[in-house]
């Protein structure tokens, strides 16, 4: 399993963080699903791969909801921020 944390971004293009390092970038416009992996962001962009396409795929806007499934039925899995992340946003914040 592919654990991700931080999905961020809004219509079309999200990015989430990799638990192991990393990030992993997911675009869905005009039915067209793309994934892609990397070592930035940028990278992950780059390295993006059609994963679904059609009317029956993702037609229409998608929103966050969406790109979490989408990610999902391709292995990774959303994980809350753990308890330290949340201690260290509240310090900064």
């Amino acid at each position: 399993m592919k654990f991700i944390r931080n999905l961020r971004g809004s219509w079309p293009n999200w990015l989430a963080d990799l638990d192991g390092g990393g990030f992993v970038y997911c675009r869905i416009r005009r039915g067209d699903a793309f994934i892609g992996v990397g070592s930035t962001p940028y990278e992950a962009d780059s390295n993006a791969d059609r994963v679904a396409h059609g009317e029956t795929a993702y037609a229409g806007v998608s929103d966050d909801v969406d790109a979490l499934v989408l990610l999902k039925n391709h292995g990774y899995y959303f994980c809350c921020p753990r308890e330290m992340e949340l201690q260290e946003e509240a310090k900064g914040a």
